[in-house]
């Protein structure tokens, strides 16, 4: 199971044990860790996910949440082609 806290003062924890750090860069978040003296570099989308749709979140789809059609998630690369859905922001 995949684990990242990310708090409010850019600072992040991977499976509770690797520090790091994570960056809002309006389009994507930037994680960095260091795993087993590795840094490791993730990036993440925010998405709105409903029934039978996923999409990144953008002022033209914020719609969806307001209609309640929709829920606020964060997309987590963990390769070019691997990601997992791994937080809901209420």
């Amino acid at each position: 199971m995949l684990v990242i806290e990310l708090k409010a003062d850019g600072s992040a924890i991977y499976q509770g044990t690797h520090k790091g750090t994570w960056k809002d860069n309006t389009d994507n978040i930037s994680i960095n860790v260091k795993i087993d003296g590795k840094d490791t570099a993730m990036t993440g989308y925010f998405v709105i996910s409903g029934e039978g749709f996923v999409a990144r979140a953008t002022d033209e789809n914020m719609h969806y949440l307001d209609e309640g059609k929709g829920e606020l998630q964060l997309e987590i690369m963990l390769t070019d082609k691997t990601c997992v859905d791994c937080v809901k922001r209420g």
